[in-house]
Order: C-alpha cells, then sequence, then structure tokens
C-alpha cells in the first residue's frame, strides 16, 4: 500500500498555491480536511494534532476515487432433484446467504455532471451539424459545378449543330452546278427523253460547265473536312447520324463530278471520233468514185475523154485528201483503234490518182514513153490500195461507237449508284432540317 502510495503522490505533481488549476490538488482542500479532524479530536491547531492528522494522512491515497469492484458471478444454485421432479437446495445458509447478499453500489465519484453531459452533447450536436454543413455545402459545389459544366456542354453542342446546318445548307448551294452536270450526262447518256445534243452543241456546254466543276469539287472537299470534324464533336447519336449522312451526300456529289466528267469526256471524244470517222469515211467513199470514173472515161482515149478524165482525178484527189486529213486527226485523238491502215490506203490512192494526171498530162503532149510509165506506176499503186483496202472495216463509225459505250459503261454505272445514294441522304438532310 505504502508502495502504491508513493507512485501516487509522485506522480500526482502537487504544488502548493495552485487552487484553482485543473489536474492539480490545491493544498487548501488538505488544510480544511486537518482543521476538521483537530475539531473531532479537540486538539485545536495545535502542532502535534497537526503531526498526527500527516500521519494518518501519510496513509490516505491522494486520490479518492475507488476502484469498482468486478461484478461477481451469478452462481448456480447447488441441489438435488428427487425422482417425484422436486428440487431440493444443499447449500449451506451462510452460502446462500453471501451469494444472495446484494452488492451494494456506490456512486462512482467520477461520475461527470449533469452541466458536462450537456455540454458535451451540445458539442458533439455543433460538431454534427458542421459535419453536415460541409458535406451540404460539398454536393452544393459538385451541384453547381455540373449545372455550369452541363450549360458549357449544351452551349457548344448548339454551336456545333448550328455548324452542321450550315454545313446542310452549303452541300444545296452545290446542287446547281450538280443539276447541269446530271441534265447533261443524262440527256446524252443514260436514259432520258430529251434529244441528244450534237457534237458541238454538247462540247460547247462542257467547256462552260468544267471549270464550275472544278471549283464545286474543291469546295466540296472542303465542307466535307469541316463535316467530319463536327462529326467528332456532336454527343446525341442522331445528330451524329445526321453529320454521316452529310458526308455520304458530300462523297456522292463529288463521286458524280469525277464520274461525270469521265463520261462526258469519253463522249465527247467519241462523239468527235465518230464525226471524223463518218466524213472521212464518206470522203473516201467520194474519192473512190471519182477515181474509178476518171478510170472509166479514159479508157476510150479521146483528148475530149482524156480532158474529163483528168478533172475526175481531180475531184478524187481532192476527196482523198480531205478523207486523209479526217483519219490523220482521228489516228491522232483517238487510239483506241488504230487508224494507219486507212491512212496508208487513202496515201497509195491519192499518189495513183496523181500518176493518172501525170499520164493524161502526158497523152495529151503526145508524150507516150512518160505516158507509159505514168500509166504502169498508176496501175501499180492501184494494185497495193486494192490490196490494202480489202483489209480495212467499212465505216470505223460503228466500232468506236460500240468502243465508246464499253469504255463508259463502269462510269456510268458508278454514276448512277452515287446519284442514287446522293438522293437518300438529302432525303435525311432535308427531313432533320425540317423537323
Amino acid at each position: 500500500m505504502a508502495r502504491r502510495h508513493n507512485r501516487i503522490t509522485r506522480g500526482a505533481h502537487i504544488k502548493r498555491h495552485t487552487e484553482g488549476t485543473s489536474n492539480e490538488i490545491s493544498f487548501s482542500v488538505l488544510d480544511a480536511k486537518i482543521n476538521a479532524l483537530n475539531d473531532q479530536e479537540g486538539g485545536g491547531d495545535t502542532p502535534k494534532a497537526t503531526s498526527s492528522f500527516r500521519k494518518r494522512l501519510g496513509t490516505i491515497s491522494l486520490f479518492t476515487l475507488r476502484r469498482r469492484k468486478p461484478r461477481a458471478t451469478p452462481e448456480k444454485e447447488q441441489g438435488i432433484t428427487l425422482p417425484s421432479g422436486e428440487f431440493v437446495s444443499t447449500a449451506t445458509e451462510e452460502t446462500t446467504q453471501v451469494s444472495k447478499t446484494p452488492i451494494s453500489s456506490t456512486s462512482s465519484s467520477w461520475a461527470p455532471s449533469q452541466e458536462e453531459v450537456v455540454k458535451r452533447k451540445s458539442t458533439r450536436k455543433r460538431k454534427r451539424r458542421g459535419v453536415i454543413l460541409v458535406a451540404a455545402l460539398a454536393v452544393l459545389a459538385v451541384a453547381v459545378g455540373l449545372f455550369f459544366l452541363v450549360n458549357e456542354l449544351l452551349s457548344s453542342q448548339k454551336q456545333i449543330l448550328d455548324g452542321l446546318s450550315v454545313i446542310i445548307s452549303q452541300i444545296e448551294s452545290q446542287d446547281e452546278v450538280l443539276l447541269e452536270l446530271d441534265d447533261l450526262v443524262a440527256s446524252e447518256v443514260m436514259e432520258s427523253e430529251k434529244e441528244p445534243l450534237n457534237q458541238d452543241d454538247m462540247q460547247d456546254r462542257f467547256d462552260v460547265l468544267e471549270p464550275k466543276l472544278k471549283e464545286a469539287s474543291e469546295t466540296l472537299a472542303a465542307i466535307k473536312a469541316n463535316a467530319e470534324n463536327v462529326q467528332q464533336d456532336l454527343i446525341n447519336p442522331l445528330d451524329k447520324e445526321v453529320a454521316s449522312q452529310a458526308i455520304i451526300a458530300i462523297n456522292a456529289r463529288i463521286a458524280m463530278i469525277e464520274t461525270g466528267q469521265t463520261i462526258l469526256e469519253e463522249t465527247l471524244l467519241g462523239k468527235r471520233a465518230q464525226s471524223l470517222a463518218a466524213n472521212g469515211w464518206k470522203s473516201l467513199m467520194e474519192g473512190d468514185t471519182y477515181a474509178r470514173s476518171a478510170a472509166s472515161v479514159v479508157s476510150d482515149t479521146s483528148i475530149e475523154n482524156v480532158n474529163d478524165s483528168q478533172e475526175l482525178s481531180n475531184f478524187a484527189v481532192s476527196a482523198f485528201q480531205s478523207a486523209m486529213d479526217d483519219f490523220v486527226e482521228l489516228r491522232d485523238i483517238y487510239t483506241a483503234i488504230d487508224f494507219n491502215p486507212y491512212v496508208n490506203y487513202l496515201d497509195l490512192r491519192i499518189r495513183a490518182q496523181e500518176a493518172a494526171l501525170g499520164s493524161d498530162a502526158a497523152y495529151l503532149s503526145r508524150d507516150r514513153v512518160q505516158a507509159e510509165e505514168f500509166n504502169n506506176q498508176y496501175n501499180e499503186l492501184d494494185a497495193q490500195a486494192a490490196s490494202l483496202g480489202a483489209e480495212l472495216e467499212e465505216n470505223p463509225q460503228n466500232k468506236i461507237a460500240t468502243l465508246l459505250y464499253e469504255s463508259t459503261q463502269e462510269a456510268i454505272s458508278t454514276y448512277a449508284s452515287e446519284r442514287s445514294q446522293a438522293a437518300q441522304a438529302d432525303e435525311i438532310l432535308r427531313n432533320y432540317v425540317d423537323d
């Protein structure tokens, strides 16, 4: 006990003149206890009484808190159970008395006061309210942040949708050029009730349209790049699909311009080749007729007949030369067919007629030797021409038409497909704008 007392007194950190401070024991309280004991013993404030009390105090713990006794474990009453079922206790009276003696409960001297309890409850309530307030402010801040974020997102989406509407309008602005192209292609190549244009009129219209098509293609490419950026920024699936249809419409229009130009260029080239072939063949036939007539007339040799033969031969040369010019140009612009045999044939016919003219001139000048030489030359050239002419196809215009159809068939199919795709995409875009 003395050892416990010493530990407590050393740990108590007792100081004099510390009345009113927390966690320390004031000597004024001890003095009051000493005076009370002196009054009981009748000794007053004598040194002896004080000394006697301090001796007694030395055996008293400075802290008057008592240790709480552990609660007694309840014991089961001892006894036996008779066959009849009656229970007879075997515990002694003393044991029973001890076990039944209630443990006196003493009020704990460390129990907080009512005021302290109220104060603590109030403090806990304030803390809870503070936590709730902080949580509410945090939720409010998040809500405000989300509100501004959503508002900014909606504002951004609205601007993007406005950009999508502008893109649709820009696509429509290029339709005027596309309609001109479509009208020209449809009237010349695809099934149409319109009467086909002649080659010159068609060429004139295409010359005016071609720079417009180039500009429209470049404009559509720029619109497409913008539409792709808009599509990436859109969130709503419906809006993204509309942007996708806008891109499809643009791609279809660009493809229509490319394939339409190919069709028109091939068609114009074919028409030009057909025209040259037709005119050249016609001139060739005319020259052949004049040449045959000249040979027929001169067969009955006379001055008059020789003069008529010369005139007919000159007509033949002129016709053959016109045919030569057409087939030379045709050979240069339309390489799908080799027109060199026609050119070579016409060259032989022209040289043969020149030899016939030389023979006629020699006859009129009565130079029989020279007339004979030119006549032999004519016969040789005419025989070579006849041999080469046997291998030529009659009127190459038909072969050009066949090749033109074959060369443009794929482009025509592509153009029709892109035209249909553009129409479908346009319908979706129109419904979106109307809604």
